[in-house]
């Protein structure tokens, strides 16, 4: 990482984990699930949502478009912790 603008908030580093932890794309329906299961329920969705948003303009997380419902988006770290970290 570059600057201390690419690198994850707090926040934006709890959803980077689950992502990692869960080796698989997600939804932000399934994070902020997965947000409020492990005790973090000032996560709203809107907040969720806005930090997803940084994390892909951040070049940390891609997504794509759900092919049935594009209202739907995927995501997926591009960046493994390692690399978050130095």
């Amino acid at each position: 990482m570059k600057n201390d603008e690419q690198l994850p908030s707090e926040q934006e580093w709890r959803i980077m984990e689950i992502l990692w932890e869960k080796g698989h794309e997600m939804t932000s329906r399934e994070l902020i699930a997965e947000l409020m299961d492990d005790g973090h329920p000032e996560m709203t969705d809107k907040m969720t949502r806005v930090l997803l948003n940084r994390l892909c303009a951040k070049g940390l997380l891609k997504y794509r478009v759900d092919e049935k419902d594009s209202r739907v988006y995927h995501y997926t770290p591009l960046k493994s912790r390692m690399e978050c970290r130095t």
